[in-house]
This record gives C-alpha cells, structure tokens and sequence, in this order.
C-alpha cells in the first residue's frame, strides 16, 4: 500500500509550477494550488484527486476553513474563490485589485484572510452574503502571511513586517522592517504562536517574537541555510529560502529551498536534525498533516534562474515522518 512507503508521490500533479500544499486540519486531504490554474484536492492514503478546481487564472495560495468545509483561494485572476469541499462547488466571493497572493484561514475569528499585490488585507466571513467584510491598506505588495490567535502577520514589500489585530484593521499594533536583508518568502508561526519565522531569498531563516520586550526580543535570531559551497573553488551559491512548516508535536521545522532540499531544524538549540535526500528541482511549499505523521512536498520549479530547458516535471510528494527526522537531538550540526 502506497502509505507504507518511506515516500510517494501523488497521481495528476499539476502541469504549470505548484504555488502551495495545504493539509486539511481533521483529516488527511491535500488541498494545491497551481499556476496551471487549478485548484486540487487529494486524499494521500489512496494517492488520488478528489475534486478539480479551474479558475481564471493561476492560483497563488489557497486555506482550509475550521471545520475543512470549504477551500478559499486566490492568485492571478485577482478573484477570492470559495470551494465547497462536500458539494464540489465553488463561488466568487469579491476580489482584490490585484493579484491575491496569500489566503489563510484565522481560527480567533473563524474568517478568511486574504492579501494581495494592491497592498489590501481582507477579512471574509464565508458564513456571509457579503463575504468581505472588513479591509486595510499596508501600502506595500504582500508577499507572505500567517494567523497566530488574533494576530494577522503580513510580510510585505521592502521587508517590512506589518502585525494586525484581526479585531481590529484600522492600523497595525506593529510596523517591523525584518532583520534578514532580502525579500520574504514565507512566513509560519510557532506552535505556541508566540513567535513565527521568516525565510527569504538570501538563503537565511529568521525566527521572531510578537512580543517586544527585552526579554522576548533577546531571544530572536537568524541563521543561514540551503547553501552549496564549491569544494575546488570554496565559491558560494545562496538558493532561495521558498517555504517552512512547523511540526504540531516536537516544534521542530522544516525548511524546503531553490537547492531542491528540504531540511529539519531544532530551533530552541539551534541545531540541524537532518536532511532529506535532495529532489530534481526546487521545493515550492511544504506542510505537515495535522498529527505530524506526513508531510507533504511540493517539488516545482520556481524560476528563480528564469527560462531553463527540460525542467524536471511537477511532483507531490507525500513523506511518511519517523521521529528519528523530526524529533530534537542532542548531538547534531549546529545551525
């Protein structure tokens, strides 16, 4: 049975560059997104899709409700698309300016969050007929996004980072510039939603803390990762930091980069746990299923070094997790 296997790959991958794997939170369904314009689901233990999605355009990201209900999407089309899981259907809702970028889902408010390239952050209530009900302005391209209680975090252009109160829009209670030099790429908060990381494009992590006093602000770090250094000529090639995801048991987390390596980090010391056997091309998204025990690779080339012929196909990719590759260690290589 496909499920056994240390590691398997899903049947109808996409066609067109995979743009995010989202597991459901109660069950193991795979929700993807794509720039072929579609939005999939899959349920890993049979290795099939379920449900096709087609939209106008290529989609960015997409998020589960709570109750795994409906699937919001959004991407190129500039639409926020609701996807009814059990009936198979799907209805716009609104749309954004621009391109929408990011979608997740807030527990504290049972809502969507969406942002997109026009600089706006929206809030959806999928229970609604109005669906968007409350909007805000970070006045720069959002690029990165993540809910943690009733904090919205918002990686935007010019590295800045901007954390909302989803009760209340109007203004941010904290406007940060990240401490790593480059563009975000991903944000994810911790299990205990204290703190989140960044990755960038610069091939470094960052690990933050909301609150900010002495005291929690000492604590943060950054370290760099998914490097390669030439052994003849000692020369460095830094690969894009594309996503992470943090384990729902240990805390620990994986890195998945332009280097087509996906690494586990103990972040509380500051330690490499492992590393995967290295896939064809670049790591697009990763996430872990809800106890821990999967974690889904999203394996697509994401033309960080622009046209290149023969690119390996679009894989998705599901790793059935030993606790030898995720649990923290007291020995390992040092971040």
């Amino acid at each position: 049975m496909a499920t056994n296997a240390a590691q398997y790959e899903l049947l109808d991958p996409p066609k067109d560059g995979i743009s995010k794997v989202r597991f459901a939170n109660q069950s193991n369904n795979l929700a993807v997104t794509s720039w072929d314009s579609t939005c999939r689901l899959y349920n890993v233990h049979d290795r099939k899709m379920k449900q096709k999605w087609t939209l106008p355009g290529a989609v960015l990201d997409c998020a589960y409700s709570q109750d795994d209900l409906y699937i919001a999407s959004g991407g190129l089309a500039r639409q926020f698309v609701l996807h009814n899981v059990e009936a198979g259907s799907m209805r716009t809702c609104g749309s954004h300016l621009g391109p929408i970028s990011c979608i997740e889902f807030n527990d504290h408010s049972n809502q969507f969050v969406s942002g997109s390239w026009d600089t706006v952050v929206s809030l959806w209530d999928q229970r609604s007929k109005e669906a968007k009900i409350a909007t805000t302005s970070c006045g720069k391209k959002v690029f990165a996004m993540a809910c943690a209680l009733h904090h919205i975090i918002v990686g935007t252009a010019d590295r800045k980072v901007f954390i909302y109160d989803v009760r209340n829009l109007n203004r941010p209670l904290q406007d940060r510039e990240s401490n790593l030099k480059h563009q975000t790429r991903d944000i994810q908060t911790n299990n205990t939603k204290d703190g989140f990381l960044l990755t960038s494009v610069e091939g470094r992590v960052a690990v933050e803390y909301l609150n900010l006093s002495k005291e929690w602000q000492d604590k943060k770090f950054a370290f760099k990762c998914h490097r390669h250094t030439d052994k003849e000529t000692q020369s460095q090639t830094v690969y894009p930091v594309n996503c992470a995801s943090f384990h729902p048991s240990y805390g620990t987390f994986v890195t998945g980069g332009c280097d087509g390596l996906v690494n586990v980090w103990d972040g509380a010391n500051k330690k490499r746990i492992c590393q995967f056997p290295q896939f064809a091309t670049s790591i697009a998204s990763v996430d872990f299923n809800r106890d821990g025990r999967f974690l889904a690779i999203g394996v697509s080339y994401t033309w960080e070094q622009g046209e290149k012929p023969d690119i390996p196909p679009d894989q998705i990719c599901i790793r059935n997790v030993r606790e030898s590759e995720i649990q923290p260690k007291k020995k390992s290589a040092r971040i």
